[in-house]
């Protein structure tokens, strides 16, 4: 996080309407910084597949006080580099597995899906921070696929709406 008197950019707080958690964002000049929580499913049902082979869902969410950092810093180059790290120094010994940075990573493919989609030229530098465990169902992956593309958005100065950054975001299954 920005310390506040080194801050001099803007704070938003994101709901895109895709549950009832918030996205903390801060621009502060180029770089982007997101902080996004975990999910905690209420309610889950499956109500069918969509054409894309993934599930349609019907569910009530909620947030939970375990946060993900992104942070993305835009580049001249066309390249996209994804570093990621657990916020727990003895995650190994937790059973929390190492990250992946390219094709695997929910947050590499979003960026990816909108530099593709809107012809960016631009690359980024991203750091994702996580205390969300992957895979234990509390909505890590598609949280950070979100706060990354909300983060390109920002900091590739797209200005795409929010039912544009939600379709990206249900091409990914997120």
């Amino acid at each position: 996080m920005v310390a506040a008197s080194d801050f001099d950019g803007e704070v938003r707080e994101e709901n895109l309407g895709l549950d009832v958690s918030f996205m903390y964002v801060i621009r502060q000049g180029t770089r982007v910084n997101v902080t996004t929580p975990a999910k905690l499913n209420l309610f889950f049902e499956l109500t069918g597949r969509r054409p894309d082979g993934f599930h349609q869902v019907d569910t009530v969410m909620t947030s939970i006080s375990l946060y993900d950092q992104l942070v993305m810093e835009p580049r001249d180059n066309p390249q996209i580099r994804l570093q990621c790290c657990w916020s727990y120094p003895n995650h190994a010994s937790l059973g929390l597995e190492e990250l992946p940075t390219t094709n695997s990573n929910l947050v590499y493919r979003a960026v990816k899906l909108l530099q593709s989609e809107c012809d960016v030229q631009h690359g980024a530098e991203i750091v994702l921070r996580k205390q969300v465990p992957s895979q234990a169902g509390l909505g890590g992956g598609s949280s950070d696929a979100m706060a990354a593309l909300c983060a390109a958005n920002l900091a590739w100065n797209l200005g795409l709406s929010r039912e544009e950054l939600r379709a990206l975001g249900a091409q990914l299954g997120s």
